[in-house]
Protein backbone atom coordinates (compact mmCIF):
# COMPACT_ATOMS: atom_id res chain seq x y z
CA UNK A 1 0.00 0.00 0.00
CA UNK A 2 2.87 2.24 1.13
CA UNK A 3 4.67 1.57 -2.32
CA UNK A 4 1.73 1.89 -4.12
CA UNK A 5 1.18 5.83 -2.71
CA UNK A 6 4.50 6.35 -3.16
CA UNK A 7 4.63 5.69 -6.76
CA UNK A 8 0.99 7.80 -7.12
CA UNK A 9 2.44 10.70 -5.39
CA UNK A 10 5.59 10.54 -7.82
CA UNK A 11 3.47 11.12 -10.82
CA UNK A 12 1.57 13.75 -9.41
CA UNK A 13 2.96 17.21 -10.31
CA UNK A 14 3.97 20.22 -8.40
CA UNK A 15 1.99 22.58 -8.89
CA UNK A 16 -0.80 19.94 -7.34
CA UNK A 17 0.81 19.36 -3.95
CA UNK A 18 0.98 23.87 -3.93
CA UNK A 19 -2.61 23.89 -4.43
CA UNK A 20 -3.40 21.13 -1.98
CA UNK A 21 -1.14 23.15 0.59
CA UNK A 22 -2.80 27.04 0.07
CA UNK A 23 -5.90 25.09 0.52
CA UNK A 24 -4.97 23.94 3.85
CA UNK A 25 -4.03 26.88 5.05
CA UNK A 26 -6.88 28.82 4.06
CA UNK A 27 -8.91 26.07 5.44
CA UNK A 28 -7.42 26.50 8.28
CA UNK A 29 -7.62 30.30 8.70
CA UNK A 30 -11.26 30.19 8.03
CA UNK A 31 -12.06 27.81 10.81
CA UNK A 32 -9.90 30.30 12.84
CA UNK A 33 -11.86 33.43 12.09
CA UNK A 34 -15.70 32.04 11.96
CA UNK A 35 -14.83 30.59 15.48
CA UNK A 36 -13.91 34.16 16.77
CA UNK A 37 -16.25 35.62 15.09
CA UNK A 38 -18.74 33.79 17.15
CA UNK A 39 -17.76 35.15 20.31
CA UNK A 40 -19.72 37.34 22.11
CA UNK A 41 -18.10 40.69 21.91
CA UNK A 42 -17.73 41.54 25.30
CA UNK A 43 -15.91 38.12 25.35
CA UNK A 44 -13.85 39.38 22.41
CA UNK A 45 -12.66 43.04 23.65
CA UNK A 46 -12.82 41.78 27.61
CA UNK A 47 -15.93 44.00 27.75
CA UNK A 48 -19.07 43.59 30.89
CA UNK A 49 -22.49 42.93 29.59
CA UNK A 50 -24.33 45.47 27.70
CA UNK A 51 -25.64 48.24 30.09
CA UNK A 52 -29.32 48.50 31.32
CA UNK A 53 -31.56 50.86 33.28
CA UNK A 54 -34.25 50.63 35.62
CA UNK A 55 -36.86 53.08 35.29
CA UNK A 56 -39.39 51.53 37.99
CA UNK A 57 -37.89 52.93 40.62
CA UNK A 58 -36.90 56.38 38.98
CA UNK A 59 -39.79 58.70 38.54
CA UNK A 60 -39.25 61.78 36.88
CA UNK A 61 -36.14 60.21 35.19
CA UNK A 62 -34.21 61.87 32.60
CA UNK A 63 -31.58 59.50 30.37
CA UNK A 64 -29.02 61.36 28.50
CA UNK A 65 -27.02 59.03 26.01
CA UNK A 66 -23.53 59.25 25.15
CA UNK A 67 -21.91 57.02 22.46
CA UNK A 68 -22.50 53.73 24.97
CA UNK A 69 -22.63 54.98 27.92
CA UNK A 70 -26.49 55.87 29.82
CA UNK A 71 -26.60 58.08 32.32
CA UNK A 72 -29.36 58.54 34.15
CA UNK A 73 -30.05 62.19 35.96
CA UNK A 74 -33.09 63.03 38.23
CA UNK A 75 -34.20 66.55 37.58
CA UNK A 76 -33.42 67.85 40.82
CA UNK A 77 -29.81 66.99 40.29
CA UNK A 78 -28.96 70.23 38.00
CA UNK A 79 -32.42 71.93 37.44
CA UNK A 80 -32.61 75.37 39.22
CA UNK A 81 -34.40 78.46 37.54
CA UNK A 82 -31.89 79.89 35.63
CA UNK A 83 -34.76 81.88 33.57
CA UNK A 84 -38.57 81.65 33.03
CA UNK A 85 -40.46 83.06 29.59
CA UNK A 86 -44.02 82.86 29.22
CA UNK A 87 -45.32 83.33 25.74
CA UNK A 88 -49.56 84.05 24.89
CA UNK A 89 -51.19 83.80 22.01
CA UNK A 90 -54.45 85.46 21.29
CA UNK A 91 -56.13 84.85 18.00
CA UNK A 92 -59.18 87.28 17.32
CA UNK A 93 -61.44 88.03 14.64
CA UNK A 94 -60.70 91.47 12.60
CA UNK A 95 -63.24 93.88 12.13
CA UNK A 96 -64.65 94.14 8.71
CA UNK A 97 -62.39 96.72 7.25
CA UNK A 98 -59.87 96.53 9.21
CA UNK A 99 -56.56 98.07 8.21
CA UNK A 100 -53.87 95.86 7.52
CA UNK A 101 -51.81 95.48 11.27
CA UNK A 102 -48.07 95.81 11.13
CA UNK A 103 -46.07 92.28 11.64
CA UNK A 104 -44.14 94.33 14.70
CA UNK A 105 -44.79 97.15 17.08
CA UNK A 106 -41.92 98.31 19.67
CA UNK A 107 -43.34 98.86 23.46
CA UNK A 108 -41.88 100.20 26.23
CA UNK A 109 -43.17 98.27 29.15
CA UNK A 110 -45.19 100.56 31.38
CA UNK A 111 -47.58 100.16 34.20
CA UNK A 112 -50.47 96.93 33.43
CA UNK A 113 -47.72 95.26 31.04
CA UNK A 114 -46.46 92.66 33.19
CA UNK A 115 -47.35 89.12 33.76
CA UNK A 116 -46.89 87.98 37.17
CA UNK A 117 -46.95 83.94 38.95
CA UNK A 118 -49.49 84.26 41.84
CA UNK A 119 -49.86 82.33 45.11
CA UNK A 120 -48.49 81.82 48.53
CA UNK A 121 -45.33 82.37 47.28
CA UNK A 122 -46.51 86.01 46.40
CA UNK A 123 -46.48 87.86 43.13
CA UNK A 124 -43.38 86.81 40.92
CA UNK A 125 -42.69 89.61 38.08
CA UNK A 126 -42.53 88.54 34.42
CA UNK A 127 -41.72 91.38 32.85
CA UNK A 128 -43.23 92.37 28.94
CA UNK A 129 -40.56 91.82 25.99
CA UNK A 130 -40.48 94.35 23.45
CA UNK A 131 -42.19 94.29 20.31
CA UNK A 132 -45.43 92.75 20.09
CA UNK A 133 -45.78 91.20 16.83
CA UNK A 134 -48.89 90.29 14.55
CA UNK A 135 -49.45 87.28 12.82
CA UNK A 136 -52.09 87.19 9.89
CA UNK A 137 -54.36 83.53 10.19
CA UNK A 138 -56.16 84.10 7.50
CA UNK A 139 -57.53 87.77 5.68
CA UNK A 140 -60.07 87.77 8.90
CA UNK A 141 -58.28 86.81 11.44
CA UNK A 142 -54.90 87.80 13.76
CA UNK A 143 -52.68 86.47 16.10
CA UNK A 144 -51.13 88.53 18.95
CA UNK A 145 -47.83 87.44 20.48
CA UNK A 146 -46.66 88.96 23.66
CA UNK A 147 -43.86 87.48 25.33
CA UNK A 148 -42.81 87.96 29.27
CA UNK A 149 -39.78 86.71 30.95
CA UNK A 150 -38.58 86.84 34.63
CA UNK A 151 -36.27 89.93 35.25
CA UNK A 152 -32.81 89.61 36.58
CA UNK A 153 -32.94 90.31 39.91
CA UNK A 154 -35.68 88.21 41.18
CA UNK A 155 -36.00 86.09 44.08
CA UNK A 156 -36.80 82.81 42.32
CA UNK A 157 -33.70 82.57 40.25
CA UNK A 158 -31.57 80.09 41.29
CA UNK A 159 -34.31 78.48 43.60
CA UNK A 160 -35.54 74.77 42.60
CA UNK A 161 -38.16 74.36 39.84
CA UNK A 162 -40.93 72.59 42.12
CA UNK A 163 -40.66 76.33 43.81
CA UNK A 164 -43.22 77.21 41.36
CA UNK A 165 -45.74 75.05 42.81
CA UNK A 166 -46.27 77.60 45.25
CA UNK A 167 -47.50 79.61 42.77
CA UNK A 168 -51.32 79.24 41.74
CA UNK A 169 -52.23 80.97 39.09
CA UNK A 170 -50.99 83.18 36.04
CA UNK A 171 -51.97 86.42 35.04
CA UNK A 172 -51.35 87.51 31.67
CA UNK A 173 -52.53 90.65 30.00
CA UNK A 174 -52.76 90.93 26.39
CA UNK A 175 -50.73 94.11 24.89
CA UNK A 176 -51.99 95.58 21.36
CA UNK A 177 -49.93 99.06 21.91
CA UNK A 178 -52.92 101.05 20.11
CA UNK A 179 -54.44 98.25 16.83
CA UNK A 180 -56.73 96.54 19.93
CA UNK A 181 -59.70 98.54 18.10
CA UNK A 182 -58.93 96.71 14.56
CA UNK A 183 -59.65 93.02 16.73
CA UNK A 184 -63.91 92.46 17.00
CA UNK A 185 -63.95 88.43 18.95
CA UNK A 186 -61.20 86.77 20.64
CA UNK A 187 -61.07 83.06 19.60
CA UNK A 188 -57.78 81.29 20.89
CA UNK A 189 -55.70 81.87 23.65
CA UNK A 190 -52.30 80.17 23.43
CA UNK A 191 -50.04 80.02 26.21
CA UNK A 192 -46.27 78.44 26.36
CA UNK A 193 -43.91 78.24 29.65
CA UNK A 194 -40.39 77.58 29.48
CA UNK A 195 -37.83 77.14 31.88
CA UNK A 196 -34.14 77.51 31.23
CA UNK A 197 -35.15 78.15 27.88
CA UNK A 198 -36.63 74.43 27.44
CA UNK A 199 -40.51 75.01 26.85
CA UNK A 200 -42.12 72.75 29.88
CA UNK A 201 -46.01 73.55 29.76
CA UNK A 202 -48.43 74.29 27.08
CA UNK A 203 -51.87 74.98 27.20
CA UNK A 204 -54.77 76.57 24.63
CA UNK A 205 -57.94 77.68 25.42
CA UNK A 206 -60.96 78.57 23.05
CA UNK A 207 -63.32 81.40 23.32
CA UNK A 208 -66.21 83.51 21.55
CA UNK A 209 -65.90 86.95 23.83
CA UNK A 210 -66.12 89.99 22.38
CA UNK A 211 -62.28 91.91 22.42
CA UNK A 212 -62.22 94.50 25.00
CA UNK A 213 -59.13 96.36 25.13
CA UNK A 214 -56.30 95.38 27.34
CA UNK A 215 -57.42 92.04 28.52
CA UNK A 216 -56.22 90.01 31.64
CA UNK A 217 -56.23 86.23 31.48
CA UNK A 218 -55.83 84.26 35.06
CA UNK A 219 -54.82 80.97 34.51
CA UNK A 220 -54.62 78.09 36.94
CA UNK A 221 -51.35 76.19 37.24
CA UNK A 222 -52.55 73.09 39.00
CA UNK A 223 -51.39 71.09 35.49
CA UNK A 224 -48.14 72.37 35.49
CA UNK A 225 -47.60 71.55 39.40
CA UNK A 226 -48.52 67.52 38.35
CA UNK A 227 -46.15 67.90 35.57
CA UNK A 228 -43.35 69.32 38.03
CA UNK A 229 -43.98 66.77 40.60
CA UNK A 230 -44.37 63.49 38.04
CA UNK A 231 -43.61 64.51 34.78
CA UNK A 232 -46.95 64.03 33.47
CA UNK A 233 -47.81 65.64 30.23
Amino acid sequence: MLRELTEFAARVPLTIYVLWVVWFVVAVGLMFYTGRQLRPVSEIHGEGPPQTIDLVNSPRATIYQAGGDITLVHPDAFVEIRSIDVEARLTCSLKPGAALLPSEVEFAPVGGSSAYLVGAGGRARLIFISPVRFRGVESDRVTVLNRFALGSGDGLRHRPVDALTAFDTLEVPIITVVYGNALESMQLLEVTLSINGDAVWYRAWNYSDQFQGGPVFTIPLGELHARLRDGSP
